[in-house]
């Protein structure tokens, strides 16, 4: 539905029916397509809002019973009622210091009596606008959420399920391939595998940007954390033949979220692998400070130029390149580790020279931070 074929409704509320039928005769003019709705009862008023859901609301300061301002602040207080735009309009209300307590209550206009013709027009058209394109972006996010929800239960499932199927085939003893065949359905597994962690990296950097990550911050090992994930870690190396080696202390303690660190492991890792020639090795490495942890996870690969350093962890653009094995990334999965060690109050950084390697480090603060 674009702005052309949205209705339109406009309520008009204000204890003066004179005023009120001048406006009427002046917005029916000006915009002969729109429903105009009008009442001279506040408390009539939100139930015709509640029903009618206008796209405008033109409301009356000094109103016996219920005051203009008190009604709108129940019309902002309301979940489905708090997005509608409101113009206060008075003759009384009308110092510096009125003004300023309409916007404050919500008011996105304001009008003074005696209501010129031309002005009316001009601010209705004005806040019509606007809500147009409020509605319009509703309904875009409406079928982003639509999108999401589709990646995340009707796609990410079963492509997740084919490389456990993948692996049961390639396991049977008497599948007899040759090794071109073989060495297809390998790569045909690896590709599954990418595609899933690359999915996964797109609903996380999505959920985080509608902040619909839970992080629970605490103060935990994040030795215990590296130590839990090493053989997941080293089962992703074993067809590279890479050797992961961790270079840390008994404990160290931090204060982070669990989960959102562990997904930044995850990546800088799965990344080291993905630029790591066969046969190299990858250092993980945590260093305990006074106020602050540092982590940090090395590799021998193909490195960073220099004029890519920036672009890595640059939201402003898309950066992405194959891996020594040919493995394509989705370059969210930096981005996402950027977002995430930020909401943990750390911060990440790069060190590279190109054919000698790369080194991806990132601080955690040791305690709750003020």
């Amino acid at each position: 539905m674009t702005s052309v074929d949205m209705p339109h409704k406009i309520l008009i509320v204000d204890d003066q029916i004179s005023f009120i039928n001048y406006m009427v005769e002046v917005l029916e003019k000006a915009y002969p397509s729109y429903e105009v709705f009008q009442t001279t009862d506040p408390t009539r008023a939100f139930e015709i809002a509640s029903t009618e859901q206008p796209n405008l609301i033109i409301l009356d300061w000094a109103m016996p019973g219920l005051s203009g301002i008190e009604l709108m602040k129940q019309l902002k207080a309301d979940e489905y009622l708090k997005g509608i735009p409101i113009i206060m309009c008075t003759g009384v209300m009308t110092k510096s210091s009125h003004l300023k307590e309409a916007f404050s209550a919500g008011a996105v206009d304001f009008i003074r009596k005696p209501i010129d013709e031309l002005e009316l027009i001009a601010r209705v058209n004005s806040v019509m606008q606007l809500s147009d394109s409020f509605r319009e972006i509703k309904t875009l996010l409406a079928h982003r959420e639509k999108l999401f929800s589709i990646v995340a239960h009707d796609l990410r499932g079963p492509i997740g399920n084919l490389a456990p199927i993948m692996d049961v085939i390639l396991s049977q003893p008497g599948l007899n391939l040759d090794e071109s065949s073989r060495s297809l359905l390998e790569s045909s597994r690896q590709a599954v595998v990418d595609t899933v962690r690359m999915l996964e990296d797109l609903l996380l950097w999505a959920n985080n940007q509608r902040n619909r990550l839970e992080f629970e911050f605490q103060n935990q090992d994040i030795v215990f954390l590296v130590r839990s994930q090493i053989s997941v870690w080293k089962a992703m190396a074993m067809n590279k033949n890479i050797e992961i080696v961790s270079e840390m202390p008994d404990h160290a303690y931090a204060y982070f979220d669990y989960n959102s660190v562990k997904t930044i492991l995850r990546n800088l890792v799965g990344n080291a692998i993905k630029f790591s020639k066969p046969g190299g090795k990858i250092y993980i490495t945590v260093q305990p400070g006074i106020e602050t942890t540092y982590v940090s996870v090395r590799d021998e690969g193909i490195g960073v130029a220099p004029e890519n350093l920036s672009r890595i962890f640059n939201t402003a653009e898309h950066f992405s390149t194959y891996g020594t094995n040919g493995e394509k990334g989705s370059g969210l999965g930096l981005l996402l580790c950027k977002e995430l060690i930020e909401r943990n109050k750390g911060e990440i950084g790069v060190e590279s020279e190109p054919g000698k390697g790369s080194n991806f480090y990132f601080s955690l603060p040791n305690q709750e931070p003020d």
